[in-house]
């Protein structure tokens, strides 16, 4: 009678890559007044539900995984800084080296939309000059005090003044509308300008690195049966 045995490795099977290998990690700073709801933002995406979050003392910090065209993996790494002016000297320490801005201002305070020139100036004056600029009104369910047409205008001069295009997006983190479209946009862009060379993941001061993925799946043997006896 014939037996088999597990001894040999005849022939090698693919495992998928896990939910935590990505090709890029990106740095990516979150910036804006106080109150403008840039922690809530953040926490929406990054824990999936809604949490009315307090003002931010210094500096918070999270990460996720995103998805760029269903397959290039962006592990962005989110720096939350708060919005008072004491902390802007500790604050303004984390935009070297981020590779992505997002700029939030609150659709119903018409003073966090003004101070966004300010902190403009900032991204100008200390990020590195390929980053990738968003501009993000935050609390669009509440009624609007700045006008789409304000919010253009403050685009072209915001893309004029970086020398760089500034993307728009409203969105909302209480009801969850277009949080994940802020993340994305700036994965998105980000990916983009490094297929077309314009930001060097070599380069220690871009803000982006190569991650642990230099490949799609970890191929390993697997055991066979084999005659025997």
């Amino acid at each position: 009678m014939k037996k088999t045995s597990l001894s040999s490795l005849d022939s090698r099977s693919t495992i998928p890559r896990t939910r935590e290998q990505y090709e890029y990690l990106a740095k990516v700073i979150l910036i804006g007044s106080s109150g403008s709801g840039k922690s809530s933002l953040l926490h929406r995406y990054v824990s999936r539900d809604w949490r009315a979050v307090s003002q931010t003392i210094g500096v918070g910090f999270a990460s996720k995984v995103a998805v760029v065209d269903g397959s290039t993996r962006v592990k962005l790494q989110i720096w939350d800084t708060a919005g008072q002016e004491r902390f802007r000297a500790l604050t303004r320490s984390y935009y070297r080296g981020a590779s992505g801005v997002v700029v939030v201002f609150d659709f119903s305070s018409r003073s966090s939309f003004q101070a966004v020139s300010e902190f403009m100036q900032d991204v100008k004056s200390m990020t590195p000059p390929d980053s990738c600029v968003l501009l993000v009104g935050n609390k669009k369910d509440l009624p609007e005090v700045v006008s789409r047409s304000e919010i253009a205008g403050l685009v072209d001069s915001s893309s004029v003044m970086l020398g760089r295009t500034v993307q728009f997006v409203a969105a909302s983190a209480l009801d969850n509308s277009n949080v994940d479209t802020v993340f994305e946009t700036v994965a998105g862009s980000l990916v983009t300008k490094i297929e077309l060379g314009q930001i060097d993941p070599e380069d220690p001061a871009s803000g982006v690195q190569y991650g642990d993925l230099s490949y799609d799946a970890i191929t390993l043997a697997t055991p066979q049966p084999r005659e025997c006896c």
